[in-house]
């Protein structure tokens, strides 16, 4: 069996195992930061699964997927809604978060992720700017920072670096860097969830 049908379906379980817990403690805790969390987990879960199934079906990776690419969209817009709901305005401003934001969105628009249509990239490379402008902003801030701020700037990185190597991988039926980089991927995803049930219950 190739890893790559390996890899996406652990992805499947592990992120949709994560969206069923977030959207219960959603329901029995009444918070909506579990909920955005849930969705996002459920978008990622799902357009995972759309895109496996469409490798096993029809045996090769398709090359326009614009369902899975727009759920994925979805899931890192949801993952957004739960870091700017932890938003201070009051907070100080942050040079190195406008800078991180910039070089994220071009380098995004740049490997044309979430391609080829121009309406994905920029979406895409927007929400990534987004996220990462607002992790750095939130490091900046001495008495705030939070682990969440660290996990959602990661998300993005290996995002973008799972992209990256991407473009030098010609092998998806054996385990290489490139499936390394979506597993840590999919368990930093996962961290998100304990990560934010930690800074909810320190408030």
């Amino acid at each position: 069996m190739s890893f790559e049908i390996i890899d996406n379906f652990f992805q499947v379980i592990v992120i949709g195992l994560m969206a069923l817990i977030s959207g219960t403690m959603a329901l029995h805790e009444s918070s909506k930061e579990y909920l955005l969390l849930s969705c996002g987990y459920f978008c990622m879960s799902l357009a995972t699964l759309y895109y496996v199934l469409c490798l096993i079906i029809t045996g090769k990776v398709p090359q326009v997927f614009y369902v899975a690419e727009i759920s994925w969209i979805a899931a890192y817009l949801f993952y957004l809604s739960v870091s700017l709901f932890r938003t201070n305005v009051q907070e100080k401003s942050c040079k190195p978060a406008a800078v991180g934001a910039v070089v994220v969105t071009v380098v995004s628009m740049l490997m044309k992720i979430m391609g080829p249509s121009p309406v994905t990239e920029i979406a895409f490379a927007v929400t990534a700017g987004t996220i990462v402008y607002r992790s750095i902003w939130g490091l900046c801030q001495k008495d705030s920072a939070k682990l969440l701020d660290v996990l959602f700037l990661l998300v993005v990185v290996l995002q973008i670096s799972l992209y990256s190597i991407s473009a030098f991988i010609k092998d998806y039926t054996n385990f290489n860097l490139y499936f390394a980089i979506d597993i840590v991927l999919t368990l930093t995803m996962a961290a998100l969830l304990p990560a934010l049930k930690r800074e909810v219950e320190a408030e």
